[in-house]
């Protein structure tokens, strides 16, 4: 080991190694870019798969909760007293042109069909009614004549009353309104088809291209022109056994590029056509684009290679005078340093090894951007800072920094430094050290969190929840945010039968489940007893989505938070009541949201609990 110091301590010996690294340097970014050029066409390729991915779960997420609606509908059709062939007709019409449905239709047992439109299938004979009578929502697989030319896909659900299935509700998906969900998944320039399992074309998005696409979808494929080893029969094969598919093809004398992905729901696929010319000019883009990031590359790591050469050779020199600055006990876990501009190397002494490192401590220098490095990256602004104070004509900074240890674990260092000029009033050097204060940075970390945290559950208390959505409406007044008052449904009985070990378990257990159901980005608390609060946080590009989101996160809410506590053959089922308010339509402090997001929490309680509701004018 003392031979390699010294190998390192000779400047022919440096040189060598500087000439060394930069042909390293050099073959290394060479075959970076040849590896990177061989790589972005299958990079493209997989990008249009993934693009077709994701528009297939988000038209798969979209007509299901299609199907989610119509159980709500069927839910407050079936909450009525009696089912007489006028009252059915009447309370139809109410829930017409719902969502994406254009008509809605109720099936007796006997097979009686009442809908609000014009359609006439013979629902009875499909499979879906029998599905949806024993108890299960159903898609049609197919679209269907419904009359007058016009074509659709059927929803069935199952209608209850008193927990026996009295008929099922039906909705009527028309084309227009599947290309509606699949134009809402899609980027605007999209060409995106989508078909059923017998190769009807039930939706597709708004692209002059394709509005002539109509029919099935396997009259299309026999007229496309293929440039890879496939056919149309090669096609519908695929389709048969559920497998994906990207190939190029020509069709109306223009080059695409086409993906198929088989859907989560019925058998559905979606093709998605993109124009080569477009897709190869990203491929030529990042070809070029890496090119350019080797060149820089290349640049950045000799400038790099230099510096560290320039740094050795100052790091031999002052070597020589390494014995005067070490002053400290190691045992006090106290460095001392003297940084030299010139050559930019920090000279260390002291408990280096202890706080540091062996091998920092072998040298006893490190180069600037090397110290650099070990700060914790909310600290990297320590040269600016040290400049800034010369700026304005002080000789002496101190500061608290973490600096990572050879382990990779930060800890907490009082920084002293002391500036020295000369007498051109250039800096010539500066003296400091660094005294581990992790301890007592621990504590006081300690102690801010008992002041900002609910002791029990861990999440914000009160106080800090009111201050941390009041200071970030501040900061952010147009940003997107819904607040969530979070109220348990029978929590009283768990403490009165199940004892207060149990209550506090219950608490927790909601405290961990809001935790996993948000993200780090949005804030939870806990206001008292079992009232918690959330402020979801919508980022800007989810905007477009945020009544969807906000509503699934709700659901999410209701379902999760429900749960069963036994102790002693004694059971109780906790649910959680909510209320939201929208920011800033229902309020542009924490004050209002908090107030309106209260008058709705009440509602869902005194409308049977265990269920969410978004504020509105009516319930004030």
């Amino acid at each position: 080991m003392g031979n390699r110091n010294h190998f390192f301590q000779n400047k022919g010996n440096l040189k060598k190694v500087s000439i060394t690294l930069t042909a390293v340097i050099v073959i290394a970014v060479i075959v970076f870019v040849v590896f990177f050029r061989g790589n972005i066409g299958k990079f493209t390729m997989e990008n249009e798969k993934n693009l077709a991915l994701v528009s297939g779960r988000g038209f798969s997420e979209a007509v299901t909760e299609q199907l989610s609606v119509l159980e709500g509908l069927a839910d407050a059709f079936s909450d009525r007293d009696g089912f007489a062939a006028a009252d059915i007709r009447e309370e139809l019409l109410k829930f017409e042109n719902t969502f994406s449905f254009r008509s809605i239709g109720f099936v007796d047992p006997e097979g009686t069909v009442y809908v609000t439109g014009k359609e006439n299938a013979a629902i009875t004979d499909m499979p879906l009614y029998e599905t949806a009578m024993n108890g299960e929502p159903v898609l049609s697989e197919e679209l269907f004549d419904v009359g007058d030319g016009e074509k659709a896909i059927i929803a069935a659900v199952p209608v209850y009353d008193g927990g026996k299935i009295v008929g099922v509700m039906l909705g009527f998906l028309p084309e227009e309104a599947l290309s509606t969900l699949v134009g809402q998944v899609v980027l605007p320039d999209d060409r995106v088809i989508v078909f059923d399992n017998s190769y009807n074309i039930i939706g597709k998005s708004d692209n002059e291209v394709l509005i002539s696409l109509k029919n099935k979808f396997d009259y299309y494929t026999r007229q496309f022109h293929f440039k890879d080893k496939i056919s149309a029969q090669d096609v519908k094969d695929l389709v048969k056994k559920g497998e994906a598919l990207q190939c190029r093809i020509n069709f109306n004398e223009e080059d695409l590029l086409m993906t198929l992905e088989p859907l989560s729901i019925n058998h559905w696929n979606l093709v998605r056509l993109s124009p080569t010319k477009t897709v190869f000019s990203v491929r030529n883009t990042l070809v070029t684009g890496a090119t350019i990031l080797g060149i820089l590359m290349l640049f950045i790591l000799l400038v790099m290679n230099y510096l560290i050469y320039v740094s050795g050779m100052a790091v031999i020199e002052l070597k020589e005078v390494n014995a005067k600055y070490s002053l400290l006990d190691n045992e006090s876990k106290t460095v001392t340093f003297s940084y030299n501009p010139n050559s930019r190397a920090v000279e260390l002494n002291g408990a280096v090894e202890q706080t540091l490192g062996l091998e920092i401590a072998k040298t006893g220098t490190i180069n600037l951007v090397s110290f650099l490095d070990l700060l914790h990256e909310t600290d990297q602004g320590l040269s600016k800072n040290i400049s800034k104070a010369v700026a304005e004509g002080q000789n002496k900074y101190s500061t608290e920094l973490r600096i990572r240890n050879e382990e990779g674990d930060y800890h907490w260092f009082k920084l002293e430094a002391v500036i020295i000029k000369n007498g051109s009033d250039t800096i010539e050097k500066i003296i400091g050290s660094l005294k581990n204060t992790e301890d007592q940075i621990n504590k006081e970390h300690v102690l801010k969190n008992k002041a900002e945290r609910d002791l029990l559950t861990g999440l914000l208390n009160k106080i800090t929840m009111q201050n941390t959505v009041a200071k970030t409406l501040e900061e952010k007044p147009n940003g997107t945010f819904a607040f969530y008052i979070i109220d348990l449904d029978n929590f009283k009985a768990v403490n009165d039968n199940l004892g207060h070990a149990i209550g506090d378990k219950v608490l927790t257990d909601v405290a961990n489940k809001l935790t996993l159901l948000f993200n780090e980005f949005d804030f939870i608390g806990r206001l008292g007893g079992d009232e918690f609060a959330v402020m979801l946080v919508i980022p800007e590009n989810m905007s477009n989505y945020a009544d969807r989101l906000m509503e699934v996160k709700a659901k999410g809410l209701c379902d999760n938070l429900k749960e069963t506590y036994t102790s002693d053959d004694i059971s109780v089922t906790v649910s959680a009541s909510i209320g939201i308010a929208v920011y800033s339509t229902d309020g542009k402090s924490f004050e209002e949201l908090y107030e309106h997001a209260d008058r709705a929490l009440y509602h869902s309680k005194n409308s049977g609990k265990n269920q969410f509701t978004f504020y509105s004018e009516e319930l004030g």
